[in-house]
C-alpha cells in the first residue's frame, strides 16, 4: 500500500500520509473470550490514507495481534475499487518539484570559485529590522584574487520581507540577477540548465594531466622509473591564501627549475606548475640522448649499465645457490660469520651448508658489517673449488632427472652469475 501510494504521489510516504488506528475487541471470532482484567483477545485495525483526494479509509477483520490487524487493513484498503480508482485517476496533492534555494546557489558559486567550504568570510549577510516590522538583508561578497582574476567586493540589498529567511533569499536574488557578480557560475549549474555551450568563467574539464606527462617525459629519458628525488615540487602559500608551486629536476644536467602562477589548492598549483616546464623540459630532452637502463653484448648476454641497479655479491650468490638446488634458498643453506678485528674492522666468513663438500671463503677486512658480508660472498664466486662443487652438484642433480636415454657421462658446467 505505501509503494502505491508512493508511486502516485511522486514522492516518499511521509508520517500523516497513511494513518493506522487500532481497537481492541474481547472476543474472538471463534467464540473465545479474552480475559475483560487482561490482555484483549484480539484487534481490529483500519487504515486512512489522508494523501489521497477523499482522504479514504478502510477496516480490516479481527486479529490476534496489532500485526495481523494492521497487514490486513492494508489488503482490504488494496482490494478496495475506490482505492484502484484513487490511485489511477490525477492527484491534486502530488507535491511538486522543489526550487532550488538562491542562498544554496550562491553558497555554491562561491565554494567552486575559492575551492573552500567554508564561506562564512567571503559571503556575508547583514539583517536589520525596518521600520514597518519586516526585514531588510544585505549580502556582501568579497572575492579574494584567483589565478589572473583580480578578485573583487560587491554589496547587494533585497527588499523588505517579513522574516528574515526571505529577507536574505530576497538580498542573494538580486545578487544573482547582476551580470558583473565576480563569483563565475560553477560548471555544475550550466550543467543543470542545459546550456549546450561552455558560458564565460567556468573552467573547463581538464582532459590531461600535466603532472603525469612530465614524469613520463623524465622517465622515458632517465630509461628507468622516477624515484622521488627526480623530480621535486615546493609549495608556497601566498598571503591571499592561495598556493604558489614550483618544479626542480635535478637529475638534468642543467638542474633547470620552473615557478607556475597562484592557485586555490595544492593540485591545481602542481598541475600549474607542470603545465609550464612540460614544453621547456620537452624540449630541453630532444637534444639530449636517452640513457637506457641496460644494453645488450655481442655475445648476446644483458649487462647492466647503470651501476646503481647492480645486484650485489650476496644476491649473486644466493641465485646460484637456488639454481643448483632448484628450489627457493633458505636462512641455512648460506651461513655468514662476522669477526671484529682488533683495528675496529670486520671479516666475514661464508660457508654454503648445503653443500657438503663446499670450501668456506672469507673475505677481506672491511670498515662495515655490510661491506664484509659483500667481500666474503665475491670471494665465494671466484672460488673455482666453490664452483666446482656446485657444478657437480647440478650435474649429478641433472643426470638424476634426465630419461637413461639421454644422460651423459660429462659433468653439467653451471657457471656462476655474471659479476
Amino acid at each position: 500500500l505505501q509503494d502505491r501510494v508512493t508511486k502516485k504521489l511522486g514522492r516518499p510516504v511521509t508520517t500523516g500520509d497513511i494513518v493506522y488506528t487500532f481497537s481492541s475487541v474481547a472476543s474472538m471470532p471463534n467464540g473465545k473470550l479474552g480475559d475483560k482484567q487482561g490482555p484483549p483477545a484480539g484487534f481490529i485495525a483500519s487504515v486512512q490514507v489522508f494523501a489521497l483526494d477523499g482522504q479514504p479509509k478502510f477496516v480490516g477483520g479481527q486479529c490476534f495481534s496489532k500485526r495481523d490487524a494492521k497487514q490486513l487493513a492494508a489488503t482490504v484498503a488494496l482490494g478496495s475499487e475506490d482505492l484502484q480508482t484513487l490511485l489511477c485517476a490525477p492527484c491534486s496533492r502530488r507535491a511538486a518539484v522543489p526550487q532550488r534555494s538562491p542562498v544554496s546557489d550562491l553558497q555554491e558559486r562561491v565554494q567552486q570559485a575559492i575551492r573552500k567550504q567554508d564561506v562564512r568570510e567571503v559571503v556575508v549577510y547583514t539583517v536589520v529590522e525596518g521600520a514597518d516590522g519586516g526585514f531588510i538583508a544585505t549580502v556582501d561578497i568579497r572575492m579574494p584574487p584567483m589565478g589572473t582574476s583580480s578578485g573583487g567586493e560587491a554589496s547587494y540589498r533585497g527588499e523588505v520581507q517579513p522574516s528574515k529567511r526571505e529577507a536574505k533569499r530576497s538580498a542573494t536574488e538580486a545578487a544573482l540577477r547582476d551580470h558583473l557578480l565576480p563569483v563565475p557560475p560553477p560548471q555544475s549549474l550550466a550543467a543543470r540548465s542545459g546550456a549546450g555551450d561552455v558560458e564565460v568563467g567556468v573552467v573547463p574539464t581538464r582532459t590531461d594531466n600535466p603532472v603525469g606527462c612530465l614524469q613520463e617525459q623524465l622517465q622515458g629519458n632517465l630509461g628507468r622509473p622516477v624515484t622521488k628525488g627526480d623530480i621535486t615540487y615546493t609549495l608556497v602559500c601566498d598571503e591571499h591564501g592561495l598556493y604558489v608551486a614550483s618544479v626542480a629536476l635535478p637529475h638534468l644536467s642543467s638542474n633547470p627549475s620552473f615557478a607556475g602562477p597562484p592557485r586555490a589548492s595544492k593540485q591545481e598549483a602542481r598541475h600549474a606548475v607542470a603545465a609550464v616546464a612540460l614544453p621547456e623540459v620537452t624540449a630541453l630532452l630532444g637534444q639530449m640522448p636517452p640513457r637506457r637502463a641496460a644494453k645488450q653484448s655481442a655475445e648476446g648476454t644483458i649487462v647492466d649499465a647503470s651501476p646503481s641497479v647492480h645486484q650485489s655479491p650476496v644476491s649473486r650468490l644466493q641465485e646460484w645457490v637456488q639454481k643448483v638446488m632448484r628450489r627457493p634458498s633458505m636462512l641455512s643453506d648460506i651461513l655468514y660469520t662476522i669477526e671484529t678485528q682488533p683495528d675496529g674492522s670486520f671479516l666475514a666468513r661464508v660457508e654454503i651448508a648445503v653443500i657438503e663438500g663446499c670450501p668456506p671463503c672469507t673475505g677481506t677486512p672491511c670498515a662495515g658489517k655490510r661491506d664484509a658480508k659483500r667481500s666474503a660472498a665475491e670471494s665465494a664466486l671466484s672460488n673455482s673449488d666453490v664452483e666446482a662443487q656446485l657444478n657437480s652438484v647440478a650435474s649429478a642433480s641433472a643426470a638424476a632427472r634426465a630419461p637413461p636415454a639421454l644422460r651423459s657421462t660429462q659433468p653439467l658446467q653451471l657457471m656462476p652469475p655474471l659479476m
